[in-house]
């Protein structure tokens, strides 16, 4: 019966593309060594009935689905239901030996995804997808996905979880502006992580008031952003030097080329090692926060804005344990500074919100500087001081006249016709 089992299930449709026997087994979920486990202890590892009723009873027996009755696909629970999450994290991600990353624990952190709203199959458009919502199944695909690690140094979703699920991709045709978007249905999959992340963060879809932007900020024609979508040499950005960089993003023949995933940045940085993506932070024990980040910017965890002077050689208020810059610059290295961040420029008191952005997705202005006339988040409580900013040739070498806070358009920050300054 197992084995019949097993037959039966050869095409399924969840909403998140079509899943064929052969992507089954070799999944994380059906592969027969380290697949689903333990949710039944008549059925093997990997077997389907872990998630499906066969043929609304197992082993002659009606079970009891989670809420009462058998529900489409045979599943145990209503993927339709806003329980739907639960059955997932509480049957099986929960931490028990054998059932896999203990997904559980992240949502309860502080900081998660929501785990509100109603997947349906079918979502192709912007139209259909209506208000965004945060399904295990909006990012994952459990008939394909696998257990494989990201590809560090790119963007790429190679042969991992994010397998046959649907996104959309970006063309940009202006800086600083929302791109145009086009849907990648689940039977095609994304290629890149970034294009799962746009189907929610973006204004492809209504998003929530307040949120911003994402795809806009990472827009490969603005003057600064973080290589999400490309590398900076196919970018308006220009690439650091390696000196600016810590392993293993500073091998110079990547430097420039490379990419990265926003769960680079989005994440639990908890001790030990936990579950990669960014399903939670903020726990006890970790540094991580708002934003699901796995670290903390522009504040530490006692709400203090980072200073010039916690980076520097004291690495004051926990600086180095938890400035979410550290993943990637060695800030407080005196060969990572330039002239710009030396006290004799910037006095050690000076807020890093007062020159960069609050949100580091991108800038319109170059070197991720924050322009005061944006308004939040990107100038960060109204700190901002920069108007105008002009990239040096070399990353290192910069002095006040690369900047302008003069409504006149005097060069540099200490104009005495500036109305602002330095606290």
């Amino acid at each position: 019966m197992k084995t019949i089992f097993l037959a039966l299930i050869i095409l399924i449709f969840l909403g998140s593309g079509f899943a064929y026997a052969g992507d089954y087994t070799s999944s994380a979920h059906g592969n027969s060594t380290e697949g689903v486990s333990g949710r039944l202890s008549d059925y093997g590892t990997g077997n389907c009935a872990h998630c499906h009723e066969q043929h609304a009873s197992v082993g002659g027996t009606e079970p009891a689905p989670i809420d009462g009755t058998p529900d489409e696909y045979l599943l145990f629970q209503d993927y339709r239901d806003t329980t739907y999450n639960s059955f997932c994290t509480d049957q099986c991600h929960d931490g028990t030996a054998a059932r896999g990353d203990n997904i559980a624990a992240q949502y309860a952190k502080s900081y998660h995804h929501p785990t509100t709203g109603v997947h349906t199959p079918g979502e192709s458009t912007q139209s259909a997808f209506g208000v965004r919502h945060g399904y295990c199944i909006d990012c994952h695909n459990p008939h394909v996905a696998k257990k494989i690690d990201r590809t560090l140094g790119s963007n790429l979703v190679s042969g991992g979880p994010l397998l046959k699920v649907s996104g959309v991709s970006v063309t940009n045709s202006t800086a600083w502006t929302a791109p145009s978007y086009a849907f990648i249905a689940a039977s095609t999959g994304i290629t890149k992580e970034y294009q799962l992340c746009f189907k929610c963060h973006s204004t492809w879809t209504t998003q929530p008031s307040g949120q911003t932007n994402i795809a806009m900020q990472f827009n490969t024609l603005n003057p600064s952003a973080h290589p999400v979508e490309a590398g900076l040499t196919a970018s308006s950005s220009l690439k650091l030097t390696t000196s600016q960089m810590l392993s293993p993003w500073n091998v110079l023949a990547n430097m420039g080329v490379q990419t990265m995933y926003c769960s680079d940045c989005h994440g639990d940085d908890a001790a030990g090692t936990p579950p990669k993506g960014p399903h939670g932070s903020g726990s006890v024990g970790s540094v991580g926060g708002p934003k699901i980040l796995k670290g903390r910017w522009p504040d530490n965890s006692s709400g203090h804005l980072w200073t010039l002077g916690d980076a520097d050689a004291t690495k004051a208020n926990d600086f180095d344990t938890e400035c979410l810059c550290l993943n990637c610059h060695p800030v407080y290295d005196t060969a990572w500074k330039n002239n710009a961040h030396s006290d004799g420029a910037h006095p050690s008191t000076t807020k890093c919100v007062k020159c960069h952005v609050g949100l580091p997705h991108g800038s319109n202005l170059g070197r991720l500087i924050a322009d005061e006339t944006k308004g939040s988040p990107y100038d960060y409580n109204d700190l901002a001081e920069v108007r105008s900013f002009t990239k040096a040739s070399n990353p290192v070498w910069y002095s006040k006249d690369n900047c302008t806070n003069d409504p006149a358009g005097v060069a540099g920050c200490y104009s005495s016709s500036s109305p602002r300054y330095h606290d």
